[in-house]
């Protein structure tokens, strides 16, 4: 293992879940990729629509820009990391925590030395786990996450140790998925139950063949108020809410406005069609139009929750 690779404690068991054993396999693949393809790969999205989506988050920092040393929660490949260095000069170095051991050796190396360079130093590669940060109380300045807290197993403790290690007024930048209240928990076990078919798993490296549900993949889908209720109890304040979002879809809003009709008559005139009919699919679609008008929601290819929360 390199010598610049930290390698810190994991709960026990962590290293058998299959999201980080079928993740792993596939390191050697992505060690191959460069930056621009990583990026389309692991977020959907290429490096300079990664890089648009952090400098949009730039104008609702407390400070308007992030300083000293921070923490990368579930990096994976560290792009994040890089493009925040890439875009703050004030950064010392950021660890980059990653459960995924084929990341810290194998690609975030490559990562840190084609988009940083010489200053590639600034991101320390971490086989860890960020419920668990070897960190002194107090010693850190900012935390950022892209898609990885989502991926918690128990967030409240997430959350406490990421409070612990931060300073005081220490921030935390997170580009996550969220739900609006309206999600019923029924669509929720829904979302959660859906077996990858082939063409995923091969796309994502995983064995074909085999049966992986999202819930499997360590996949949870939290409401918004579950999400400030996790912020408030471990202690933060929330600064920000605002959102990365794809157009509207207008047909969506359309169709899922039955939805706020009775059930009985949406039943009558649609019979079993009816059940298709989700409140949350048209609050999501709903709050896209103001948000573009005020500026709260930013279009994007993607749609994520940019929440920017503070050690109080």
């Amino acid at each position: 293992m390199d010598e610049k690779v930290l390698k810190w404690k994991i709960p026990k068991g962590f290293e058998e879940l299959p999201e980080v054993v079928n993740r792993n396999e596939y390191t050697e693949t992505l060690a191959r990729m460069n930056a621009n393809t990583l990026s389309k790969k692991c977020l959907s999205i290429n490096l300079n629509e990664l890089r648009a989506l952090f400098s949009y988050c730039k104008k609702r920092l407390p400070i308007g820009y992030l300083r000293g040393v921070g923490v990368d929660l579930g990096a994976g490949t560290a792009l994040l990391s890089a493009v925040a260095i890439e875009q703050f000069k004030s950064i010392e170095k950021i660890y980059a925590i990653e459960i995924v051991d084929g990341y810290p050796t194998k690609v975030i190396p490559n990562v840190s030395n084609e988009i940083l360079g010489k200053n590639h130093h600034k991101i320390v590669p971490v086989i860890g786990s960020f419920d668990e940060i070897e960190l002194p109380d107090s010693s850190v300045d900012f935390a950022i996450e892209i898609h990885s807290l989502h991926h918690s197993h128990d967030l409240n403790q997430t959350l406490r140790e990421v409070y612990r290690v931060l300073k005081p007024g220490g921030i935390v930048v997170c580009f996550d998925r969220s739900h609006p209240d309206s999600l019923t928990e029924k669509e929720r076990i829904k979302m959660l139950d859906i077996v990858y078919n082939e063409e995923f798993l091969a796309y994502h490296g995983y064995p074909t063949g085999i049966k992986l549900t999202r819930r499997d993949n360590g996949e949870h889908e939290h409401r918004l108020s579950e999400w400030k209720r996790y912020f408030y109890d471990n202690g933060f304040m929330i600064n920000s809410i605002s959102y990365a979002s794809e157009p509207i879809q207008w047909r969506s809003l359309l169709v899922h406005s039955f939805s706020l009709l009775p059930n009985w008559l949406n039943k009558l005139f649609l019979g079993s069609k009816s059940a298709r009919l989700k409140k949350a699919s048209f609050d999501r679609e709903l709050c896209k139009i103001p948000g573009f008008i005020t500026g709260n929601h930013r279009r994007f290819k993607r749609n994520y929750a940019i929440f920017i929360v503070r050690k109080q």
